[in-house]
């Protein structure tokens, strides 16, 4: 619509996954003027997906002002695991939904990351998610300490010294505030689209 209107159009990619998809409409591709980015992963897939397209790298405010916020790992730090939820959209094997499958998995794998004694798993639902999706799943693992997390995103990292979860943007933050972070998809699932090298694959660790 703006390029027929004779509009200029500037798309910011904030994600690292699907790229050619998100502008693709029935069939039909349609590329922006000029594409934003806001880290030098994204710049690179970018750049080689989109050749015929400027690709710019900007600032991410947004990150910036989150891991502001955020206390530095210190000796003060709980042992806290902070394990960031969401929807999945995906079964990956059988019919249980892809986020209960790799909670599953990240539960059942605690005893072999020799993780501290008495060390608490707080679970961060998703934003789009209620905190009662999860609390009948829980009941399965009696002998784990784990509870739902309160409070802001800053918060939540700021009381933990290691976070895992699948996809979410909010693992790279983690990832910036010096956190040790994890992936925790199924070994059967497929690779995580965040192309962040500082994150562990829990599969390949257990």
């Amino acid at each position: 619509m703006a390029r027929g209107s004779g509009v200029y159009s500037i798309a910011l990619l904030d994600h690292w996954g699907n790229y050619e998809g998100r502008f693709d409409r029935k069939g039909e591709k349609s590329l922006p003027d000029e594409i934003w980015v806001v880290d030098a992963y994204a710049e690179s897939i970018a750049r080689e997906l989109f050749s015929n397209v400027p690709v710019f790298l900007r600032q991410d405010f947004y990150c910036d002002e989150v891991c502001s916020l955020i206390q530095p790992v210190s000796a003060s730090t709980q042992n806290n695991f902070l394990y960031l939820l969401e929807p999945i959209r995906s079964r990956w094997s059988g019919t249980e939904e892809g986020e209960f499958q790799a909670l599953r998995f990240f539960l059942n794998s605690i005893p072999k990351l020799s993780l501290p004694i008495g060390t608490t798993v707080l679970l961060r639902p998703h934003p789009s998610e209620s905190p009662d999706k999860y609390r009948r799943f829980l009941g399965d693992f009696g002998d784990v300490n784990v509870r739902l997390s309160s409070g802001d995103l800053p918060e939540s990292i700021s009381c933990a010294r290691w976070v895992g979860g699948c996809y979410t943007y909010a693992l790279t933050i983690a990832l910036r505030a010096g956190r040790e972070v994890f992936c925790t998809i199924p070994p059967y699932a497929a690779d995580c689209d965040l192309p962040f090298s500082g994150i562990k694959y829990l599969r390949d660790l257990v």
